[in-house]
């Protein structure tokens, strides 16, 4: 955490990667880690970007905070913001938030069923062992550059497979 929060450049978002057995002995380590990393977003066992997909949480830098009006008319801005100022999405309109913790499987189905967990269903594309990350990337990627929704077929595909 103190590595996280004093070295890495930016304060957007991070993740932990934890077993769930480590998890559960460990309990209130793990809390006292989600509520000292100053990061906007995190992801334990997911990734944090998933956060920005969810329209009801708050995305931002952890050390974000509203313009005054005298820095909306572009006086007195800082030098360097760092990962942002303010927060986008928040349709809970949460006031001054100040970090969204989102949670995924460890392990991909069908693995999850041993241990009678959760589990996420396709496998996220993100996960090192799907197996055909690079097509969805690059079908998503080719999507949002021409715009074409004859792609779309063959990335749901991709994604859903790997």
């Amino acid at each position: 955490v103190r590595f996280a929060n004093d070295e890495v450049t930016g304060t957007l978002g991070a993740q932990f990667i934890v077993h769930p057995d480590v998890e559960r002995a460990h309990p209130e380590a793990m809390q006292e880690a989600i509520a000292g990393m100053r990061y906007g977003t995190l992801g334990v066992n997911a990734w944090s970007a998933v956060g920005f997909v969810m329209p009801f949480a708050p995305w931002g830098a952890f050390d974000g905070e509203a313009l005054d009006e005298a820095q909306l008319r572009g006086e007195g801005l800082p030098d360097d913001v760092g990962s942002g100022v303010g927060v986008v999405h928040n349709a809970l309109l949460l006031d001054l938030p100040q970090k969204v913790v989102v949670r995924g499987p460890f392990t991909p189905f069908p693995r999850t069923l041993l241990r009678a967990a959760l589990h996420s269903s396709p496998k996220p594309v993100w996960f090192v062992s799907h197996a055909k990350a690079d097509k969805v990337l690059k079908a998503f990627t080719y999507f949002e550059a021409t715009k074409s929704l004859s792609i779309i077929p063959g990335l749901f595909y991709a994604a859903l497979t790997g």
